[in-house]
Parts: C-alpha cells; sequence; structure tokens
C-alpha cells in the first residue's frame, strides 16, 4: 500500500444563500474534475459566516454533507456587523474584514493534510 496525503481547499463565501450555493457547485466541480480513479486529491472545507442558521441553507448543507463527496462546512463564530456604511459593498467589504482573525485561526486549526492508504 501506498501512503498519499490529501490536500485540503478552503473557501469563503460571501454569507448569502446564493453566494454559499455557488461555493458549493463550484466545489462540487473542482472535486468532480480533479477525481483520480475513485478518490479526489483533496477535499474542500467551506467556511461559513454570518447568521448560524438560515432555513433555505441548512437543508442545502445537510444534502451535501450526507452526500458523500469531500465537503465539510465549518460555521464560523458571529461578529458584530458593520454599523454606518455607504451601501451594501462597503458592508459586505467590512463584514468580511471582520472575519479575518477568525478566518486565520480557523486555517491555523484545521490539518493541512490528512492522510489515506491507496492498494496498489
Amino acid at each position: 500500500m501506498k501512503t498519499i496525503a490529501k490536500a485540503r481547499i478552503v473557501l469563503l463565501p460571501i454569507p448569502t444563500v446564493g453566494h454559499i450555493m455557488s461555493t458549493v457547485g463550484m466545489a462540487k466541480l473542482l472535486l468532480c474534475h480533479h477525481r483520480g480513479s475513485s478518490e479526489s486529491h483533496f477535499f474542500v472545507t467551506i467556511f461559513l459566516s454570518g447568521p448560524a442558521s438560515v432555513l433555505a441553507v441548512d437543508a442545502y448543507i445537510a444534502s451535501v454533507t450526507t452526500s458523500g463527496l469531500d465537503i465539510n462546512f465549518l460555521q464560523l463564530p458571529p461578529v458584530e456587523p458593520p454599523v454606518g456604511c455607504n451601501g451594501p459593498m462597503e458592508f459586505v467589504s467590512l463584514l468580511m474584514q471582520k472575519y479575518k482573525t477568525l478566518v486565520k485561526a480557523a486555517i491555523s486549526d484545521l490539518q493541512c493534510f490528512s492522510t489515506i492508504l491507496l492498494r496498489s
């Protein structure tokens, strides 16, 4: 048997239903496109920011989690939303900046590689 390290891709969508679903779609495409004989060479972790629970997103995440794909989700702790913004672009930009230290900490807490065994 030969041991191969699996890489991890971390994605951070903007905390809206459309962006989360699009990010999951991109993760599925990456996994399918780079699949070897039967296993992918990496797995994907999607960081979820914003409200911890949105019904439309919860059901979708549950279906992806049980699908058997190498995709998992990590809910980041909430942050205080920015106030006094001049429009939605500035709001999203400032909100994501508030997540910067939480994202760095979450990435450092993740194992960078998992080990899988392949039969020769």
